[in-house]
């Protein structure tokens, strides 16, 4: 329900600047619990993955219930965060 008006409102490089800001605390929050020796690739993504769909997704199912979004929207949504923290777990594994 955007409007061209509503869409010019918005700044663009706040709504980047915090989007970065998030994504670093969630990565550094995985790295946190990838805090072992042992840790390797397989187990980061693995580690990512269980995080992304585990508690990002499910929560943002829960939120978009009472907010009554769409199926489309909690998928679409879930999808993108559970796949960014695999990444970042594969990442952060590989890097050790």
């Amino acid at each position: 329900n955007f409007t061209e008006e509503s869409l010019k409102g918005g700044n663009m490089g706040k709504i980047f600047g915090l989007a970065f800001v998030w994504t670093l605390v969630m990565a550094v929050n995985l790295a946190m619990v990838l805090n072992d020796a042992k840790t390797d690739a397989a187990w980061g993504a693995t580690a990512g993955f269980l995080a992304g769909f585990g508690w990002a997704a499910t929560g943002l199912f829960v939120v978009s219930l009472f907010e009554r979004r769409s199926t489309a929207y909690m998928l679409i949504n879930g999808a993108y965060l559970t796949v960014a923290l695999t990444l970042m777990g594969l990442i952060i594994g590989a890097w050790r």
